[in-house]
């Protein structure tokens, strides 16, 4: 395990804060959202990864997109075309024919 600044800590490298990864699941679970107030280099990003990582291994349909590498039409776009790609639509369609 290492302590790094500056980018997001992912996988191993993340630990702790076992409570308030328990809360914020119970709330999504709940189907509510949840904000995360804080200022700079707190650890929101990876925060937000580690919950993302809960998500898959509970087998929720994820989409993540980093909005600073777009603007807001290409935000846009990618969010549709991400949801495009999950959709279940077309796997109905061919299910029921």
């Amino acid at each position: 395990m290492k302590n790094t600044t500056g980018a997001p800590v992912i996988g191993d490298n993340f630990y702790g804060r076992e409570n308030e990864l328990a809360y914020v699941w119970s709330r999504i679970e709940s189907g509510n959202n949840f904000i995360f107030p804080s200022p700079r280099r707190e650890g929101k990003t990876s925060f937000a990864y580690k919950m993302l990582e809960i998500a898959q291994k509970n087998e929720l349909n994820i989409i993540s997109n980093n909005a600073e590498e777009f603007n807001e039409i290409g935000f846009l776009e990618e969010l549709a075309n991400q949801l495009i790609a999950q959709s279940k639509v077309d796997q109905i369609k061919e299910a029921g024919s």
